[in-house]
């Protein structure tokens, strides 16, 4: 098994691509999400739907950036909090 730091040097760790959420509504909002989507688009001339496909990917982007700095955050805590315990435990 390679090491947490192998991995992380050679990018075998995404936590964006690994992450699933458990919560069973997850899995149903996105359903209805998608129903949403297929609704509008059958509404939408050629051109909106372009456009809302654009909104989509834009929308995506953002969540990405959103989320990598959550990782990065939550992980900054956890150094922290880790450090202290290291360091204040004696």
């Amino acid at each position: 098994m390679k090491s947490t730091l192998k991995s992380l040097f050679d990018d075998g760790i995404c936590p964006f691509e690994d992450i699933v959420p458990r919560d069973p509504q997850y899995r149903a909002i996105n359903q209805k999400i998608s129903g949403e989507k297929r609704y509008f688009i059958g509404k939408m001339s050629p051109d909106d739907t372009r456009r809302f496909e654009e909104l989509e990917k834009l929308y995506s982007e953002s969540t990405s950036i959103y989320a990598c700095d959550c990782f990065i955050y939550g992980f900054r805590l956890g150094a922290s909090l880790m450090i202290e315990v290291l360091i204040d435990g004696k």
